[in-house]
């Protein structure tokens, strides 16, 4: 029920997050959010269902002994990988961990491009700028 409220909850973390000027309460924030996205995939990917509703707390009671049993849904790690450690192991979850590490890299590098130092860039007409000393 609240994974469908989800997207909905991105505007006021997005003026939380510029509301928050402080460094321990913006690493707060993100915590928060990492820790939701964790209990959404691990709950995601822990066995073939779900669970039963008289289960109280299903990310501990639930999803985390079934992946560390190796009870994991079938995913692309299990095609890939199902001849070497067999359908249902938690070993099958290394590719999904390995395009998720990638992507993480990809989003979170420089994506500027390396500019000269300023005492060395030359302006229009093709001389070295000089600073003046203020």
């Amino acid at each position: 029920m609240l994974v469908e409220i989800l997207l909905f909850l991105a505007l006021p973390v997005v003026s939380l997050l510029d509301w928050a000027r402080s460094l321990p309460i913006r690493l707060g924030i993100h915590t928060l959010i990492a820790a939701s996205t964790l209990n959404v995939w691990i709950q995601t990917i822990a066995t073939k269902g779900y669970p039963l509703q008289k289960i109280s707390n299903p990310l501990f009671d639930f999803a985390l002994p079934n992946v560390m049993h190796g009870n994991v849904a079938l995913s692309l790690g299990s095609v890939l990988l199902a001849p070497f450690v067999g359908i249902y192991s938690k070993w099958t979850l290394l590719p999904l961990l390995l395009i998720v590490v990638l992507w993480t890299w990809l989003c979170f590098r420089s994506t500027s491009a390396w500019k000269a130092p300023l005492l060395h860039r030359k302006t229009a007409s093709g001389s070295p700028k000089m600073h003046e000393a203020r």
